[in-house]
Parts: structure tokens; sequence; C-alpha cells
């Protein structure tokens, strides 16, 4: 059951990077390295998370300044 669910996991984060023309996904076919693609998927999911944070955190403030 646990390996049906990492078989899955790692295609969705394998269909997630997989974008034209990406090296990045160029090098992980030839070193035949599928940690990669789920290293660098949480990488751009804490990205995502971080600049959400950010733009909420500077939203809220220019809020409490136009009070």
């Amino acid at each position: 059951m646990r390996e049906r669910e990492r078989e899955r996991e790692r295609e969705r984060v394998t269909n997630y990077l997989e974008l034209p023309n990406n090296p990045t996904t160029r090098l992980q076919e030839n070193l035949g390295f599928p940690a990669l693609h789920i290293h660098l998927y949480y990488i751009r999911k804490d990205a995502a998370d971080s600049r959400c944070s950010l733009i909420r955190s500077l939203n809220d403030s220019y809020n409490r300044v136009q009070r």
C-alpha cells in the first residue's frame, strides 16, 4: 500500500517538474535520480509558500499603516 502511494507521489512530482527544455529534467533523466524530483518539488513548494507569506505580511502591514 505504501509503495503504491510513494509511486503515485513520484509520478505527481515528476509531472509537476516536466517542463519543455528544462535542463534539470534532462539531468534527472540522464542520472536516473528520482529523489532529485522530490527534492526540487519541495524547494519550489517552500519558495511559493514563503512568497505567499511575505506578500500577506506586507499587505497586512500596509493595511495597518493606512488605518
